[in-house]
């Protein structure tokens, strides 16, 4: 099979891989309204890595007994799978987003365990919660799955070249290109049940985008157009919708503030006119809790890069030497993020 790619998505579960990082400046995901109103924030996070290629024995009985739940790797201790596998009443496996979420819940460990340990997880995951051919259905489908993480992210990385990134016709052209490998690798049915979400939201963004860079339209018909797209959208994309644009408002209330040079009181107050008191304060907190989290990154960056200057240390040797360390800096709950972080600013360094 074609190698495994690891993909988070901090965009929410909401974008394409090629939508995504193309309209992340447009309607960036609403974490900071998700924690003001008290909502659970996105799904997991992070960026893309690239491991060796790895067979999977679909056959093969899971090598332990368990449901492949012992001894989870520290991102994953304290949490519950997120997603449920069913199989309806001939025993088949109900193909739906849930099987998704499961798929992404243990591949989100992948370097903090191996390729083969994360889908023996899942092998005897799928084992314990469904009859043996629902669970077999389960594995002939991940293998599927990887193989479009795989072809997806040669697309993104194709996507980086060429027009302007917020280009509609671009990006139409991406989403259909999208579309095609979803339909390729997993049938329609599977790609139905797990993009569908997704790809009406991006096909919502392109629409947008092409409504906004029309310059034909008056004003009053921009807004009137773009008030008509918003509500065909189905009610959970327009409540993400709403969120995502009140968020904008917020950031740009914050920039604005920020770059004149106000006070923390100053924003603070901005923002109570704006929302209320209580989204205020949440706010405040979590400027102190990301301001938090930057010096503790930055801290952990400078001691990374001294490790990894130093002469000598084979590949394996590093890696052990990372975790060993980055352990020592953040906790069990913060390790995924801190590795996204990291990635993150490899990729901004290189640039």
């Amino acid at each position: 099979m074609s190698h495994l790619r690891k993909y988070y998505w901090w965009a929410g579960a909401v974008v394409t891989a090629v939508v995504a990082l193309a309209t992340a400046a447009v309607l960036p995901f609403p974490e900071p309204v998700s924690e003001m109103v008290g909502e659970p924030p996105g799904g997991r996070s992070g960026a893309p890595e690239v491991v060796q290629p790895v067979a999977l024995d679909v056959a093969r009985k899971p090598d332990h007994d368990d449901n492949g739940l012992a001894d989870l790797p520290p991102s994953l201790r304290g949490t519950t799978v997120d997603g449920q596998l069913r199989a309806d009443e001939n025993g088949r496996l109900v193909i739906d987003q849930d099987v998704r979420r499961v798929f992404d819940y243990f591949l989100s460990a992948v370097g903090e365990e191996s390729p083969d340990q994360v889908l023996a997880r899942i092998r005897a995951y799928a084992a314990s919660q469904l009859p043996g051919p629902a669970a077999a259905e389960v594995l002939q489908l991940l293998l599927r799955y990887l193989d479009w993480q795989a072809a997806a992210g040669e697309l993104a990385e194709m996507s980086a070249a060429g027009k302007s990134a917020l280009d509609p016709d671009h990006l139409r052209e991406r989403l259909d290109r999208m579309q095609a490998l979803q339909k390729q690798h997993l049938g329609p049915e599977a790609a139905d049940a797990f993009f569908a979400d997704e790809n009406r939201y991006s096909e919502y963004t392109i629409r947008r985008l092409a409504l906004q860079e029309d310059e034909s339209l008056s004003a009053e018909s921009r807004e009137r157009t773009l008030g008509q797209l918003d509500s065909q959208l189905p009610e959970g994309l327009r409540h993400s919708t709403r969120q995502l644009k009140q968020y904008q408002r917020l950031r740009e209330i914050t920039e604005n503030l920020q770059s004149s040079g106000a006070s923390a009181g100053e924003l603070y107050q901005a923002r109570a006119e704006a929302y209320g008191d209580d989204a205020a304060s949440r706010l405040q907190a979590l400027d102190q809790q990301r301001a938090q989290w930057q010096s503790r990154m930055s801290v952990w960056l400078r001691a990374r890069d001294a490790l990894v200057s130093q002469p000598g240390l084979d590949a394996e040797s590093l890696d052990r030497q990372l975790r060993q360390q980055r352990s020592q800096y953040f906790d069990s709950s913060e390790l995924a993020r801190a590795a996204a972080y990291e990635r993150m600013s490899d990729s901004e360094r290189e640039r």
